[in-house]
């Protein structure tokens, strides 16, 4: 393997098992890749009049796990399906989602900062 190609994301899927209450559910799931990512954050955030920079991190979940979920116990990982889940299900399958913002990436300037500089 050269060096830079342990910095690629592999194709290979990987099974976890999420615990929610006590019960085991079983999902095979891939690695969301850095661009894809990005994408889905870049779609994820929307710009109000005022310069407001609003995100939906909703949006970003769902898509997110579309993507990453290969096998699940009802199949097809959809919106539809996404829209039906509980609140444990929903909390666990969030922590199988990469942050989408960690405080190192963050480089927010405001509105008055820009107009200043």
């Amino acid at each position: 393997m050269t060096s830079y190609q342990q910095y690629f994301v592999s194709r290979e899927t990987q099974e976890v098992n999420v615990d929610i209450n006590g019960k085991i559910i079983k999902f095979v799931i891939r690695k969301l890749p850095w661009s894809l990512r990005n994408k889905i954050i870049s779609n994820s955030v929307t710009y109000d009049t005022k310069g407001n920079i609003n995100f939906d991190g909703d949006h970003y979940y769902r898509e997110c796990l579309k993507y990453m979920i290969v096998e699940a116990p009802w199949g097809v990982t959809n919106d539809i399906v996404l829209q039906q889940i509980d609140d444990d299900l929903g909390a666990a399958l969030e922590a199988l989602v990469p942050k989408a913002f960690n405080a190192a990436s963050i480089n927010v300037q405001t509105v008055d900062s820009i107009k200043k500089g």
